[in-house]
């Protein structure tokens, strides 16, 4: 691969994450919970990184263990 094809593909790798973000801010706005918020970001997190699995993790004050509050890929508890 030549150095100008990894160039356009990073390139074109930032234009999709940057319409991700907007479009993301756009849902942001018009969200009825952050729950719903959490299950849009974590689904274009997945999209835009092409992986089977994304969330969002909260850390419990109480007992300082990570817990899964949105997610994609697989079932949150």
């Amino acid at each position: 691969i030549t150095d100008r094809v990894v160039v356009d593909q990073r390139l074109e790798m930032r234009i999709r994450q940057g319409q991700a973000l907007a479009d993301l801010g756009k849902r942001a706005l018009s969200a009825t919970t952050i729950e719903h918020l959490f299950d849009d970001a974590t689904a274009t997190v997945a999209e835009i990184l092409g992986v089977e699995m994304s969330g969002v993790l909260r850390d419990d004050p109480d007992d300082g263990i990570m817990r899964l509050v949105a997610g994609c890929g697989w079932s949150v508890r």
